[in-house]
This record gives structure tokens, C-alpha cells and sequence, in this order.
């Protein structure tokens, strides 16, 4: 009998550490910088058809609103598709509206926009099987010297994600750090700020991605914030990506930093 439950714990050991690789649908569509587009624009249907041909995908990432033009065409055709969906990805950052800033905007009304948002987006998850949401909220921070006050954006920041995170505790929100970009300083912009509201809120379902490519950007060590999250009992999900270290520009894993990606 303790042969037979030394073995199930292997089992279960051996299934929470494989790596399960998803793939964001909006990847395949429309790409572009300042001056040149490099993909074209495509309907989610045909998308979600590139990821399909994607060789050792487990599962999708979905973006919300942008992949939610319609809520039960999207919900259809991504069931259709027949792959999971390991996260749906909030963007409060690209809507004219959000200029002035998302979570931590000086217009209460914008930041319940945000939290509304947030909330839908956990529904959405819970509707598709995710049961997590990931966000990266870059329009929250400053560009210049006394633009912002710091107190005041921080605790905005903690009720906001708070807010949502009581509203269900079965669904996990794991938020995103970078540096800067759009704002010249992100509100999280590190590791060390995303654990630190993270311990501040005191909540199981509040985590953290780790996106290889911002934690260079960082001047992290990737595997050793990983690491540091993983400690905390906050890591939920990765994005991997790379780049020199100076700017993000999302290149293949392991093109420029081997041997980061490596260990």
C-alpha cells in the first residue's frame, strides 16, 4: 500500500512538472513597429488555424477584448479549435481610453472601467477552463518628475486588483511586469514590486508572469527571478521571448541569451 502511494505521488509530481507550451493567438496576426507592418491583419478563425499547425502547442492564449468581438462566436470558435486555453490575456493599455492610465488612472472612472474589465475577463476564463487571467497594466506609471503621485498610484493599483481578485477567488489574476514601455517607468516594472503587491494583498489567487524577455530588460537573471517567484509560491505563468537586454523586442526564445533560457 505505501508502494502504491509513493508511486501516485510520482505521478502526480511528474504532471505539475511538465512544461505545457501555449502559443498567443494575436501573435499571428497583424505585427508591426514605427515602420513596417510584418504580418498582415487576420480573423481570429484563421489564426487559431496557424496555431493548429504549430508543432508541440498544448494550448492557446487568448486576449480580451481583442479577440472578443463577439463573445459566443469567440467562445464557439475557440472550443472548435479543440485546444486549451491556458490564459485569457487582459489589455487595458491599447484603447484610446486608457491613455491617461488603467488601474492607477486619476479618474476613478477609468480605474472602475479597468476593474470591470478585469472581472469580465475572469469570467471569461472560468467559461473557457483557464481559470487565470494574465495582465501586464503598462499604461500605469510616469514619464516625468512629479507627474504622478506615487502613494496614491500604488494603493489605487492594490484596490483595484484586489477588487477583482475577491470578486472570484476561483480564478487566478497573474500580473505581468515590465520595465517601461508605454510609460517611461511602469508602476511594476520588476520582479521585486510585482512579489512585493503581491505580499501586500495577501491573496492565494494573485500571482505573477514572468516574461523572459522583460526580466532582461530588467537586468534580472531570469532563472533566478523565476526562482525567487516560484519561493514566494507566486509564479503562475511564463512568456518566453528574447532580446539584447535593452529593448523589448520579442524575438525567438534563446536567439540571443542561450544559455539564460538554458538554466
Amino acid at each position: 500500500a505505501a508502494s502504491d502511494v509513493y508511486k501516485r505521488q510520482c505521478i502526480r509530481r511528474e504532471e505539475r512538472m511538465k512544461l505545457k507550451h501555449s502559443v498567443m493567438v494575436s501573435l499571428m496576426g497583424r505585427q508591426a513597429d514605427r515602420f513596417h507592418e510584418y504580418q498582415p491583419a487576420r480573423e481570429l478563425r484563421e489564426r487559431l488555424d496557424m496555431v493548429q499547425r504549430v508543432r508541440g502547442v498544448n494550448g492557446i492564449e487568448i486576449v480580451y477584448p481583442g479577440d472578443f468581438k463577439d463573445l459566443d462566436e469567440t467562445i464557439s470558435l475557440v472550443r472548435a479549435a479543440g485546444l486549451p486555453v491556458s490564459a485569457v490575456n487582459l489589455n487595458v493599455k491599447s484603447a484610446k481610453k486608457w491613455q491617461p492610465g488603467s488601474f492607477t488612472a486619476t479618474d476613478p472612472a477609468l480605474r472602475a472601467d479597468a476593474v470591470a474589465d478585469l472581472k469580465i475577463a475572469m469570467d471569461l476564463a472560468a467559461e473557457l477552463g483557464a481559470w487565470m487571467v494574465t495582465c501586464c497594466p503598462l499604461i500605469d506609471g510616469h514619464n516625468y518628475s512629479f507627474q504622478a503621485d506615487y502613494l496614491k498610484q500604488w494603493r489605487w493599483l492594490e484596490q483595484g486588483i484586489a477588487q477583482a481578485a475577491r470578486y472570484r477567488s476561483d480564478v487566478r489574476i497573474s500580473l505581468e511586469y515590465k520595465l517601461n514601455e508605454s510609460r517611461n517607468y511602469v508602476v511594476l516594472g520588476d520582479m521585486g514590486r510585482t512579489l512585493f503587491l503581491c505580499e501586500r494583498l495577501g491573496l492565494d489567487n494573485v500571482g505573477v508572469t514572468m516574461d523572459v524577455g522583460h526580466a532582461l530588460v530588467a537586468k534580472e537573471t531570469p532563472a533566478e527571478a523565476m526562482c525567487l517567484a516560484a519561493e514566494a509560491g507566486r509564479l503562475f505563468y511564463v512568456h518566453f521571448n528574447d532580446n539584447g537586454r535593452e529593448w523589448d523586442w520579442d524575438m525567438l526564445p534563446g536567439s540571443v541569451n542561450l544559455w539564460d533560457l538554458i538554466e
